[in-house]
């Protein structure tokens, strides 16, 4: 447990690591952690279906339709 706190806790290896590999060595690690996954995934797809709605991209990306296209591309199917 010590091991994983003290690895994340380290900038210079924070700065190599992606920000995926980081999450993943958390949730492989024995420490208790603060949110889990799912708890992570949630936020993540509540955030993806408020800038799914028409009009939201838009509105950070005005006059970029190509910019609004390839990040909907990247979006999960909404259910």
């Amino acid at each position: 447990m010590e091991r994983c706190i003290h690895l994340l806790s380290d900038p210079s290896l924070r700065l190599r690591l992606k920000s995926w590999d980081a999450r993943l060595l958390m949730e492989r690690c024995r420490a208790v952690k603060s949110p889990d996954i799912s708890a992570h995934l949630a936020g993540t797809k509540k955030v993806q279906q408020v800038l799914a709605r028409p009009g939201v991209l838009e509105r950070f990306f005005p006059d970029q339709p190509q910019a609004v296209q390839q990040i909907r591309a990247t979006f999960a199917d909404l259910y």
